[in-house]
């Protein structure tokens, strides 16, 4: 594996050289900004020398909380960097697909047996994160960077919120129910399980799920922590079930990680959760990461900012960035879950607000030729990739019992108006990575 430096470092470089558009910003040094920042790096292996190169970068903190989720498709359900670097991947891959079939890809290469394209034997890729995911693999590490009147805060602005929402707690497992019929292991639409946690609510439970957002003062969200999707990806890829059906699964080789590392933990929460798995389909897999931490700071972390600006109190940025290679000088900003830059007129958003990827029909995979693209939901493409189904149930069933789907009314949306635009002959629209949930 390459080392964390040259890693952290290829992601760094890249995220110095884009416009400060959507970047933190100091606010006079009194209230500064801070953000995460995420990065996959391609390595090619060519003899005893590597190539290594960023090709999808994002940063962000926030997510839409359950009452702000749209029901058609229009906006990034969560916002954290590293889901939005997964989508800024896809959205590279998505374009390495158009390449492939032309013979001119790089990185992927046709496998006839089953009709789908597959990664070169060269190439491996890495996640860099400015900051250990949230949830599992951060907790500890969390609570041991917090000062005793930071932990007090937490707590008050918890029970406040719990009174003003008329919340029960089950001290003895950390889970949460709402109303004046709360009972055990519910809230907010029957959401919590047993095994899952809202946020940091009881900080020693280890390896149990945990939706976002950590702040016990914030409302609930269907958005599960970072450490349990990146542990999700790490038995069914990188590709998400739409494109699962062009693109056998892909997995990161290893992970850096820059503030709070923690060995013992991130080897727990992504990948021994995950072990024992049987029965997958075919070319899934669990997959062990190589862990390594940074030793280069990122300058707006909220480490670095305070470090910098030790009298000052930070918040955290409202804006993300998102960018791949195959698209260099375009870098999409997002906020509250949409493109910067369009607004709503009398409740409805321009349709490039979200985004527009096209696919030719004549390239449709076998799973998608029995499905009416021009009336096709964005559920119904997603379901009819039964192999990765198959294997999303699975390990929901045996290992991630608690986890929250997304209900079935947000994805009930045309995929020709909302993720994909099926248009005949050539693809004519560049894809985005801000569509869909």
């Amino acid at each position: 594996m390459p080392a964390a430096s040259a890693i952290a470092a290829a992601v760094l470089d890249r995220y110095d050289k884009l416009p400060k558009k959507g970047k933190p910003a100091l606010r006079g040094g009194k209230r500064p900004e801070w953000t995460v920042l995420a990065g996959i790096v391609k390595n090619v292996a060519q003899g005893d020398t590597e190539e290594l190169e960023c090709i999808a970068l994002s940063t962000g903190l926030k997510c839409l909380s359950k009452s702000q989720l749209p029901s058609d498709g229009g906006a990034l359900h969560d916002s954290h960097a590293e889901v939005l670097c997964r989508r800024a991947f896809i959205k590279y891959l998505y374009s390495e697909l158009e390449l492939a079939r032309a013979g001119k890809s790089k990185v992927l290469e046709p496998r006839k047996e089953t009709g789908r394209f597959k990664c070169r034997e060269s190439v491996t890729f890495h996640l860099y994160i400015s900051q250990s995911a949230c949830g599992d693999a951060s907790m500890g590490a969390l609570e041991r960077s917090q000062p005793e009147d930071a932990r007090a805060e937490n707590e008050s602005k918890k029970r406040k919120w719990e009174e003003s929402n008329m919340v029960d707690v089950d001290r003895a497992d950390g889970t949460i129910s709402t109303g004046q019929d709360a009972r055990p292991n519910v809230v907010l639409g029957d959401l919590i399980q047993p095994g899952l946690r809202r946020g940091r609510n009881d900080y020693a439970a280890l390896g149990v799920l945990r939706t976002k957002p950590a702040r016990a003062d914030a409302e609930m969200t269907l958005s599960m922590s970072c450490s349990d999707k990146i542990a999700k990806w790490n038995v069914l890829g990188l590709c998400g079930a739409l494109l699962s059906h062009f693109i056998e699964p892909l997995y990161l080789k290893g992970i850096t990680v820059g503030d709070l590392y923690d060995h013992v933990a991130l080897q727990r929460a992504l990948c021994d959760r995950i072990e024992g798995l049987k029965d997958l389909s075919p070319g899934y897999r669990t997959t062990q990461l190589e862990l390594q931490a940074s030793p280069i700071p990122y300058n707006w972390s909220k480490a670095s900012i305070l470090q910098a600006h030790p009298d000052a109190k930070p918040v955290s940025g409202d804006a993300s960035i998102l960018w791949d290679a195959n698209y260099p000088i375009d870098v999409e900003v997002i906020t509250q879950g949409r493109k910067q830059g369009f607004a709503a007129k009398k409740g409805v958003w321009h349709e490039k607000a979200r985004a527009v990827a096209a696919v030719s029909v004549k390239a449709l995979p076998e799973t998608l030729r029995e499905i009416d693209m021009c009336s096709a939901t964005y559920g119904e493409c997603k379901a009819a990739s039964t192999d990765y189904r198959r294997c999303r149930d699975i390990l929901l069933r045996h290992k991630f019992m608690g986890w929250v789907l997304t209900p079935p009314e947000h994805e009930r949306f045309l995929i020709a108006t909302g993720t994909a635009q099926i248009v005949r002959g050539k693809s004519q629209t560049r894809p985005s990575s801000t569509s869909g949930t």
